[in-house]
């Protein structure tokens, strides 16, 4: 549909991938989510490891 993508990302989805599945996308989005995830673990450690954890920086990521 139409505004399938919209309303996904509106309720809070990450990211919208339609049917049918396009394999190269489907990798292409799992790359970059999972790159995202490393570097929200390895960002929230560093940050555990001191005792403080600001979540606005895990949100936008580690500067």
């Amino acid at each position: 549909m139409k505004d399938d993508q919209e309303q996904c990302l509106a309720a809070g989805a990450s990211d919208y991938l339609a049917k049918p599945i396009d394999i190269d996308r489907l990798y292409s989005l799992l790359r970059v989510w999972m790159a995202r995830r490393v570097q929200a673990v390895e960002c929230s450690a560093r940050f555990t490891r001191t005792g403080i954890v600001p979540s606005d920086r895990l949100r936008r990521g580690c500067d």
